[in-house]
């Protein structure tokens, strides 16, 4: 099984507490089916949570990619 975040010899996953939080939700919604699916897509929204969080905050490039690539 495939599962982001743990290793194909390891026996245990963790989770961040906004991870746990999807998690508990995808696992009610699809009423403990899916497991691997419900650990990618509470990952997923968690990583989306904090990208709206930064938006939020102001933390966006707003340079061009132009700019950038000069930068670099």
């Amino acid at each position: 099984m495939d599962v982001i975040g743990i290793k194909p010899d390891e026996d245990s996953i963790t989770f961040t507490a906004n991870e746990w939080k999807h998690f508990i939700d995808e696992v009610a919604m699809r009423h403990g089916q899916e497991i691997e699916k419900c650990i990618n897509n509470a990952r997923y929204l968690a990583k989306l949570d904090l990208a709206y969080e930064q938006i939020k905050k102001g933390n966006v490039i707003t340079k061009s990619l132009d700019e950038l690539e000069a930068m670099a």
